[in-house]
Parts: C-alpha cells; sequence; structure tokens
C-alpha cells in the first residue's frame, strides 16, 4: 500500500520558489555594490590660462589643462570626454568609474557628477597657485 502526502508537494514547491526569490535579492545586492563609488584622486590648480588638474590616483591620464572661457569639459578616468562619447570600457580593472563636468562663472569652479561620486555637485574658487583635491566624497583645500 502506497502512502501519498499531499502537502510534500506544495512544501516542496514553497521550499523551491523561496530559495529563487533569496537568491534574486542577494543578486540585486551584488549588483548595488558594483554601482559604488572607486577610488580617485585629482588635484585642481588655477593657471593664468585656465585650470590645470593632476590625478594621483584612479585614472589613466596624468594631467590635463584647460582655457574654460564659457564652456563645459567633461572628465572621466581616460581624460576628457564629451555627452556624445562612446563609453570607453574599464577592461583592467584598476582605474575608477566616474564622469564629471567643469565650468567656470565668475572666478568659480562648478563640477557637477554624472555618476561614480558621492557627490552631486561642488563649488570652490580658487586664487593663481592654489590647489584643490576632488576625491569621489568631496573636496579639501590643500
Amino acid at each position: 500500500m502506497t502512502r501519498y502526502f499531499p502537502f510534500v508537494g506544495v512544501g516542496l514547491t514553497a521550499l523551491i520558489a523561496i530559495s529563487f526569490l533569496l537568491f534574486g535579492f542577494a543578486e540585486a545586492e551584488n549588483n548595488r555594490a558594483v554601482v559604488h563609488s572607486e577610488s580617485f584622486q585629482i588635484i585642481f590648480e588655477k593657471t593664468e590660462n585656465g585650470l590645470s588638474i593632476k590625478s594621483h590616483e584612479g585614472t589613466a591620464w596624468k594631467k590635463l589643462a584647460f582655457s574654460l572661457h564659457g564652456q563645459k569639459v567633461f572628465v572621466n578616468q581616460f581624460g576628457e570626454s564629451s555627452l556624445k562619447a562612446v563609453q570607453q570600457k574599464n577592461e583592467n580593472g584598476d582605474l575608477a568609474d566616474f564622469e564629471f563636468s567643469i565650468e567656470s562663472s565668475d572666478n568659480e569652479f562648478i563640477l557637477k557628477s554624472n555618476g561614480g561620486t558621492a557627490w552631486e555637485e561642488l563649488k570652490f574658487s580658487l586664487q593663481a597657485g592654489k590647489k584643490i583635491l576632488v576625491n569621489e566624497y568631496g573636496l579639501n583645500r590643500i
């Protein structure tokens, strides 16, 4: 005589469904971790002609210079970029993944993040020869 337990099938189905839900939440949590800011350090210095920036960490470039004159410039881990530029792939993984714009207005520099930073906008003024360190968390005068 064979015994049949109808609740075993329901219980097994519920267990499988809960496993898929938990795995889905774990996967979503892992995806969120990938989005977090990576480390970069850039020193901004005002020059006679505009702005000089030097990277100390997290970029493929070492130094960039701009004469802004009311223009907006975009910078990412690979150097100067544009909104129309195709995103380059960070294949070696040791670069930060960020992009921000730089504008100048009335002796003030305005940085606006397009991603990869904890800040959305930074504003600061610089005198010639003075420096500011910008990283993924904000800025520090040095």
